[in-house]
Parts: C-alpha cells; sequence; structure tokens
C-alpha cells in the first residue's frame, strides 16, 4: 500500500484518537463521579494542580489537535472524487462529533479556569463541579462517537475486494 493511502490515513488518526478516549472516558465514567462523592474542594484542589497545571497545555493540544485532524480528513475526503461515497457520512459525522467536542469545551473550560479565583467556597466550587462534569459527559460522548464514526469511515474505505482509495483516487491492492 502507498504511503499517501486515505484508508491508513483515516486508520492513523483513529488511533491517535485513543489516547484522549481513554483520558476523556476516564474521567467521566471513572474520576467526575468519585469527585462527587468526596466534594468539590478536594476536586479543586487536585484540578488545579492537574488541570490548571501540565493540563492546560496537554489537553488543549489533544483537543485542538484531534479537531484539526478530523476536519483535515474531511476536507481530504471531500477533495478525493475517487473515495468512496458510502464513506460520506462517517467521515463528515466524525468531523462534526470533533467540532462538538470544541464547543462543548467552550462551556467546560471556563469551570475548570475559573477554579484560579473562586477560593474555597463549597457552593461556589459544586456549581462549578456540576457544570464541568455535565459538559465532560456531553464532550466523552461526542469523541467517542467521533472515534465510533472513523472506525466506520475506514470500514466503508475498505472495499470487499481488500482495496483502499487513495488520496490521489487510486486503488492498491
Amino acid at each position: 500500500m502507498r504511503s499517501d493511502n486515505f484508508g491508513l490515513k483515516l486508520l492513523a488518526i483513529s488511533v491517535a484518537l485513543v489516547v484522549p478516549i481513554g483520558s476523556f472516558l476516564g474521567r467521566s465514567v471513572v474520576e467526575m463521579p468519585a469527585w462527587q462523592r468526596v466534594g468539590p474542594i478536594a476536586w479543586a484542589i487536585f484540578s488545579r494542580q492537574a488541570d490548571l497545571g501540565n493540563g492546560e497545555v496537554l489537553y488543549p493540544l489533544f483537543g485542538i489537535g484531534s479537531t484539526v485532524l478530523a476536519v483535515a480528513l474531511a476536507i481530504a475526503y471531500r477533495l478525493n472524487r475517487n473515495a468512496p461515497r458510502s464513506a460520506a457520512f462517517p467521515v463528515y459525522l466524525g468531523a462534526a462529533f470533533a467540532i462538538g467536542v470544541i464547543l462543548a469545551t467552550t462551556q467546560a473550560a471556563p469551570q475548570m479556569l475559573s477554579l484560579s479565583h473562586v477560593g474555597n467556597d463549597p457552593v461556589v466550587l459544586q456549581g462549578a463541579l456540576d457544570t464541568f462534569e455535565f459538559w465532560q459527559a456531553i464532550r466523552t460522548g461526542c469523541i467517542a462517537l467521533g472515534y465510533v464514526s472513523n472506525l466506520w469511515a475506514l470500514l466503508c474505505i475498505v472495499s470487499s475486494d481488500g482495496k483502499v482509495v487513495s488520496v490521489r483516487g487510486e486503488t492498491s491492492p
């Protein structure tokens, strides 16, 4: 297979999204319920060190990077006249879900960023925790559905005879 293969690029993007998906799922399914049990002050203390520490660089890189990849993939697909039309919906859906993650982040991030200046008032922190948890669940849903969309598109691109259509519209065994 050629290195410019559209299917291989889609596979690479899908594999690259495994880390963010694990991070989002871990936070939504494991961490957020635990933080609700231990309380908003403990959540704020931890988040100030983690999310407002190294996370302030790492999380935007994952979020913006995966969205750029998904949108670039949709553009490459659109420009490829020979790409299987059966992959159109899942390719575009993957890009839409990636944009959904960014849109939900515009609501979740202010809650996290507010921790640097709201103090330790448990009522205020509980409101921030609850709002962050709500938008985190939406982000998790979007990233998981985007990943499933990418896998669906990959299945559509790989034809029954085992050939994959490249970005240039050529097929290879």
